[in-house]
């Protein structure tokens, strides 16, 4: 390592506060939150050293990301793996839509197999998505989870006109479900991520995910690369690709859900295993490019699964 390379670390490390936490694992927050940061994870002695996974003995610099807030937590111990700004509250785009699937799926007296017909002036924003004409007719519960896999407005918006719960009620009803879930810091103000008066945090992004995932319909749908159904009327055959490029790559993408307004910047949540590793949630708010959000989820995953050992790795 050149001595540049030695100074310019140097001085990134006095540019870290790190807070022991305890359970094998340490929080940092830069100074300036600004721009990218490194990740210094150390080890440390914990009365939890029996709770798994557990952090490898090594003072492993980890990642550099993009993205401004950041949360892991492995799903079988609930124990925080890594965080940065977690309790920093932003915009979360299309994040929303777990929220509002959620609320859909607990409302009572909603027709699944109704039969929804396009009309014209459904037709605007990001109907491209659901590569739906005008008069066709589908099934409700395709336009659900079509609308999930593409992350529609469209679709949800559609969606919403076709049960018998108007628009701004159907986000109370959001509201009271965050109140109820005691996301103080979670609000919204429509049901699809577009305005950037929906916000959160990176923990209560956490909480949303881990609720959402529990439910089949919404772990499925957002776990596989694609969605294939066909319309009513014509029987023409739709195929809709899923916004999560990390699907069917090397990490096993159990669950997941994209997002992205100017002012959130691309956001990703995803649960996560690798082999005999995990699961784990992790959640990437404000990364700086389309890719950039799938660079910096797989990245801080990869180290992870590197630098924790999981209880089936000494079986």
């Amino acid at each position: 390592m050149s001595l540049l390379s030695i100074i310019s670390s140097l001085f990134l490390i006095t540019n870290l506060i790190v807070f022991p936490i305890g359970k094998n694992y340490y929080f940092q927050e830069k100074l300036s939150e600004e721009g990218s940061t490194f990740f210094n994870i150390q080890s440390e002695t914990s009365k939890d050293n029996n709770i798994f996974p557990l952090k490898k003995i090594n003072d492993s610099l980890g990642v550099k990301v993009s993205a401004k807030s950041v949360l892991v937590q492995d799903l079988n111990s609930s124990k925080i793996l890594w965080s940065k700004n977690g309790k920093k509250i932003r915009p979360i785009a299309s994040i929303t839509k777990l929220m509002t699937t959620i609320v859909l799926l607990e409302s009572e007296g909603i027709d699944w197999e109704k039969e929804v017909v396009i009309n014209k002036e459904d037709l605007n924003g990001d109907f491209n998505k659901l590569k739906i004409y005008n008069w066709e007719k589908i099934k409700l519960k395709d336009l659900f989870i079509s609308s999930l896999v593409a992350s529609s407005n469209t679709g949800i918006e559609i969606l919403l006109k076709n049960i018998d719960i108007p628009r701004e009620e159907f986000v109370q009803k959001m509201n009271k479900k965050a109140m109820e879930m005691k996301l103080n810091n979670t609000k919204f103000e429509d049901p699809t991520g577009l305005t950037a008066n929906n916000v959160s945090t990176a923990e209560e992004v956490l909480k949303i995910a881990t609720k959402a995932f529990s439910y089949p319909n919404i772990k499925a749908a957002t776990s596989q690369k694609g969605y294939s159904f066909r319309t009513i009327d014509s029987n023409r055959l739709i195929n809709i690709s899923n916004t999560n490029d990390l699907i069917g790559g090397y990490l096993n993408i159990e669950a997941g859900k994209t997002g992205y307004i100017e002012t959130a910047g691309f956001c990703l949540v995803s649960e996560v295993s690798y082999q005999n590793q995990g699961p784990i949630l992790v959640v990437v708010l404000g990364s700086s490019s389309h890719y950039e959000r799938f660079t910096d989820l797989k990245a801080i995953s990869t180290w992870i699964f590197n630098n924790y050992s999981w209880q089936s790795d000494f079986l």
